[in-house]
């Protein structure tokens, strides 16, 4: 998977910047289609025919397995149907948004998208928390489109706060287990975890990981933030990025090997 096209792809949208209204939608979905498009067959001939291990720069690698392909068929399926709805929503705001607010809207539902398909392919742990960052960062473009709104700018603002706290748990957890094994990201919790007694990383990613997912009592931004959202934006967060704090722990969880609930 080429990770320059996915980003270069992520920028196609900044061209709306010059186009009228109107002709904003076609480039958003036609770039999302394209990146469903390439993204998808990348990884049924990665799992149908070659290696899981697709790109690798020494430090880090992209990686298609089974579990990253389920997430990467989703996050195609939800984003593109989500940007299809968005049509009609925004109808009604062709007259009060100006032609560069609809432009920032419409690349960050392209941003999203990448991000989270960046999210779940990358294995390394600088690349792996940018990707993190940067799909927390246009989640929250997203659901400050009407920023105006006092209710929403406080939402928004506390929406990106209680994602940092998860960013940076999620941080210490990988920083932990480097001290220990000296491989900065998921391929070496597994090291860690064999030789360690992983309760207190594990409880650092659940904690980082679960504020994403929403887990109760770690729920708090969810039922502020998805009303704030544009109903688009809503169905994307609860349809696919909030369950990328599932990926997370799923991770985390296989790379265990202990069961510590056993008697």
């Amino acid at each position: 998977m080429n990770i320059s096209f996915l980003i270069s792809a992520a920028f196609l949208p900044l061209l709306s910047f010059f186009l009228s209204k109107k002709r904003q939608f076609a480039v958003v979905l036609f770039t999302q289609l394209v990146v469903a498009f390439y993204t998808v067959v990348t990884a049924v001939g990665a799992l149908g025919f070659y290696s899981t291990e697709l790109f690798s720069n020494g430090s880090g690698s992209v990686a298609i397995d089974p579990l990253s392909f389920l997430f990467i068929a989703a996050i195609n399926l939800v984003c593109v149907l989500t940007t299809v709805y968005s049509k009609g929503y925004l109808a009604p705001y062709m007259e009060k948004k100006n032609r560069s607010e609809l432009a920032i809207h419409g690349a960050a539902l392209v941003w999203l998208q990448v991000s989270m398909i960046l999210v779940v392919t990358l294995r390394e742990g600088f690349a792996f928390l940018a990707a993190w960052e940067a799909m927390t960062l246009a989640s929250f473009v997203l659901v400050m489109f009407e920023a105006e709104k006092h209710e929403t700018f406080k939402v928004g603002i506390s929406y990106l706060i209680q994602m940092h706290v998860g960013f940076f748990l999620i941080l210490a957890g990988f920083v932990v287990a480097y001290v220990k094994t000296r491989i900065f990201g998921f391929d070496g919790l597994s090291s860690y975890f064999a030789t360690n007694n992983g309760v207190a990383v594990f409880l650092l990613f659940f904690l980082g990981f679960g504020l994403k997912a929403g887990f109760v009592p770690l729920h708090t931004w969810l039922p502020n933030a998805h009303p704030a959202a544009p109903s688009h934006v809503s169905g994307a967060m609860s349809g696919i990025m909030i369950k990328m704090g599932i990926y997370g722990l799923l991770r985390v969880l296989f790379a265990m090997h202990s069961q510590y609930l056993e008697v």
